[in-house]
Order: C-alpha cells, then structure tokens, then sequence
C-alpha cells in the first residue's frame, strides 16, 4: 500500500509541476508568427495545462501532451533545445499512458514503472552534453564566455524594481562563473545517482537554477519538474497532496491564476508589438521572471519539512532501470546531443551558449576534432555579398549582432566584453540555410528577390532568388527538423544560442 502511495504522489507532483512548465513554456514562446489558428490553440492548451495543475490525472496528462506536441511540430524547427526534450517526453508520456489504459493498470504505477526512470535518464543527458560541450576555448575564456556575459546579465536585472548592480561581477568573479558552472553541472547528475547525495544535488541545482530563472525561467520551470522524480516520497506527497490523497488547491489555485494573468498580459502586450517577428519572451520576461521566484518559493516552503526529516531513498538502481522504448529515446538524445561534431547542425543539440564553435572544417572545443565532421553540412558555407531581402543583407556587412532570429536560421550572438577594441567577425551562411531562407521568402509571396553570394570560391548573382531551383531545392527533413546557425568568420568563440 505504501509503495502505491508513493507511486501516486510521485506521479501527480509530476503531473502538476510538469504542467506549469508548460504555462511557463507557452508564456514565453507565445508569438504571432504562425497564425490566428497556431494563436487560438496556444490559448486552449494554456487552459489545458492550467486545468491539470488543479486536477492532476493521467487522461488530461495525455491530452495535454499530444496537443503541446502538436503545437511543437507546427512550430518545428524554431523548438528550442529543452523543448526537443519536451517533445520527446510528451511522446513518451503518450504511449505509455495508452498501453497502460489497455493494459488496465493505474497511470500512477505505469508512470512509475516506465516514464519516471526514463525521465531521469533524460535529465542526466541534458546536464551531460550541457557539460560536455563547455569544454571549448570559448567557454573557457572570460572575455568570450557565455558564463561570464550570463553573469553581467543578472547584475544588470531588477528583482522587483531593486537593480542587482550589487552583485560581483569583476574580473575574477567571471573566471569563478565559467568554473563554478561547470563544476556544478557536472556534480548535479552524479550526486543525483548516489542515494546519499542526492538530497544535496536537489539543493544545488535548485539554487543554481533559480539564478538561470531569472533568464530562462522557462527551462528552469521544466527543471522543477524533472527533479522531482529525485524527491524523497514524502516531500513528493506534500506538492500531490496530503496523506489521505485530499488535493489541497488553494495554493495551486493561486499560481495558476498568476500564470493566467501573466498569459494574458503577455498576448496583449505582443498583439499591440510593431515588430511581430520578435518573440514574446521580451514582453513576458519580466512577468515571467518574477512569476518563476514566487513559484520556486511556494515549491520549497511547501516541500521542505518533509525534504529535510527523510531518510535517504535506496531505490536508486530500479529507479533508473529503463524499458526497451525508453532506452531508445535515451539513445536517441545522445545522439542529438552529438550532432554538431559530426557536422549536422549546431541548434537544439543542448549546446545553448555553450561557446561551441565546430563549423568549417574548424573546432574550439578542448578534446574533440574537427575531423569528426564527416556529413558536411556546415562545411558548405556561402558568403552573401548583397541582397534585397534585409535579413540576408545584414549578413553582408561585419557586425556583432548578426542576422535578426527568424525561422530560417538562427544568428543570435553576444560578443565579448572588449567587443569596442575588436573588429566584428563577417558572417557565412550553411548553403542549405540559404536555401531555407529562400523557400520563407518564396511561401510569403516574395517576388524579385535579388541576391549576390559567394560560395566556393565562385560569385553568384541571382535577379530572382525565391525561383531558382538550385536555391530552393532542399530536401523534407532538412525543412523540417534542421534550424541552421550562421559561422563568424574569424571569431571562432562568440557566445551564440
């Protein structure tokens, strides 16, 4: 009986946080981009997921996951890193509850027996590559580091209207933040695996995310609800629910409804933008970041009591124990994770401001080589000269910033701290995102496209770009899974996402 009741408590804190990750998640990746039809169904699965934050279950849980995956392939390849984890658990998550259901077992005891290890596996994963690809000269370097631009970000923030100008962020302080986050992310899953540590990890990576949160509010919202698959059973029970399995949702009640509010405030907000190719994270950040603090804050007062006074749980060898099925999309994330060494792609691969920089037959990073880049897809790289289409245009000139964030490629870029002493880099293009950009503008109803690139040595000058054949002959699954990022040219370790 004992066990059933952890299994339920395990099973609907899960449920419960993992849907308010998607509030968070839909919040700030709400756009206009996709259409009124893409908009409505945003709105109806927020109200979904704020319905299964009161009433947790196994049904809506499924309903929930196949309409935030639906939404997720409609939005495809524009997913961000942890949302391809997202996709994948919602999948997972789906078939899962479906055998159950035929099976006639509780969606509490399927969840037990199948997602939860695997989800855990699937954390582990993330925080490995997250390790892995850091450890590049660019990571490493305190003027170029991600770590040390992230650090700069949260002393420039505001919590609640107070700067945080406080906060030390000099130049030894950046040397500590490249190390710290390394060494931190690389604790976490090791702790989390050894019974005894696992209580600690729980505590480091709760403070170590709530400083990202106030960035990235979002991943850390999903990571709330991955950690609490590591959760004694007890502090498990106390975000169900109590001991007799009484929901107490006065508290759930009002989160939800905070979120609701922020939702709201955030699509008004982006409807009335002028530049609706931006994404909504700029007007929900703020609603967002305060949002996500009050939200860990209600997580830790209400799970600590019992997360202090349990004992240390032995179940770890069963509770990492996988299924066939999960296996394989344990295998599967590896081996996205993977891609951008082998030459594939660099985004969604959980290299998010990592510094990593494999492209053109170069590698920053510390142990792998360039020579593992074997499919070429960024090694084939095209210099624009000129163009009509101003994204494109933008490429042609050195600069910091690179090309605006849109749906053919991604060029998002922070230079380094000395960026006033150095020349900014010129930037290529993977031919293939070239041809991406032109089957964008071709579905928008573009005419007359003029473009004038370089690729290979040989110039190349188009009058009508959007209809040459070479230029928008790009096969299914490059259109639809590979979201390329555009390579500096002499600046081999900017910060880019």
């Amino acid at each position: 009986m004992a066990m059933n009741e952890d299994n339920t408590a395990r099973a609907i804190a899960f449920a419960r946080l993992w849907a308010v990750a998607c509030l968070f998640n839909l919040i700030a990746h709400w756009d206009l981009q996709s259409g009124t039809g893409v908009f409505v169904a945003k709105a109806a699965v927020l109200a979904l997921a704020a319905w299964v934050v009161l009433f947790p279950g196994g049904a809506l849980l499924a309903v929930l996951a196949v309409l935030y995956a639906g939404i997720a392939w409609v939005d495809w390849p524009r997913v961000n890193n942890h949302g391809v984890l997202m996709f994948v658990v919602h999948l997972f998550w789906v078939g899962v509850f479906l055998r159950s259901r035929l099976a006639g077992v509780r969606w509490e005891n399927a969840f037990a027996r199948s997602p939860a290890p695997a989800l855990r596996v699937f954390l582990g994963v993330l925080y490995s590559w997250a390790v892995v690809h850091k450890l590049n000269a660019g990571f490493l370097d305190p003027v170029w580091s991600c770590a040390s631009t992230e650090l700069l970000k949260l002393a420039d923030a505001r919590l609640f209207g107070i700067p945080l100008s406080f906060l030390p962020s000099g130049p030894a302080t950046r040397v500590l933040s490249i190390y710290g986050t390394l060494l931190i992310e690389a604790a976490i899953p090791l702790m989390l695996f050894f019974p005894r540590t696992r209580r600690a990890a729980i505590v480091l990576a709760v403070g170590f995310h709530s400083l990202l949160g106030f960035s990235y509010p979002a991943f850390s919202s999903m990571l709330w609800a991955l950690l609490v698959l590591f959760l004694p059973a007890d502090a498990a029970a106390r975000l169900a629910g109590n001991r007799e399995g009484r929901i107490q949702r006065r508290a759930w009640i009002t989160a939800t409804l905070l979120v609701g509010t922020a939702a709201v405030g955030t699509a008004v907000g982006f409807a009335q933008a002028s530049a609706p190719e931006l994404s909504a994270v700029r007007w929900s950040l703020p609603f967002l970041r305060h949002l996500f603090l009050l939200y860990t804050i209600l997580l830790v007062v209400r799970s600590w009591p019992a997360f202090r006074a349990s004992a240390p749980d032995k179940s770890i060898p069963q509770a990492f124990r996988l299924r066939p099925v999960g296996a394989i999309l344990a295998a599967v994330l590896l081996l996205n994770g993977a891609a951008p060494y082998f030459g594939i792609k660099a985004t969604q691969s959980f290299a998010m401001f990592s510094n990593l920089n494999v492209a053109a037959g170069r590698s920053n990073h510390v142990f792998i080589p360039a020579s593992w880049q074997r499919f070429g897809l960024r090694t084939d790289l095209v210099t624009i000269q000129s163009s009509s289409d101003p994204v494109l245009d933008q490429l042609s000139r050195p600069q910091w910033a690179g090309a605006p964030d849109n749906r053919s490629f991604s060029s998002f870029n922070r230079p380094p701290l000395d960026a006033a002493e150095r020349n900014p880099p010129r930037w290529k293009l993977p031919f293939h995102a070239l041809k991406r950009r032109m089957l964008e503008l071709e579905k928008r109803g573009e005419a007359g496209v003029l473009l004038s690139y370089e690729r290979r040595g040989q110039t190349y000058v188009v009058l009508s770009a959007q209809d040459d054949p070479e230029l928008t002959d790009l096969p299914w699954w490059m259109r639809k899974f590979l979201r390329p990022r555009v390579v500096p040219e002499g600046a081999e370790n900017t910060c880019m996402w």
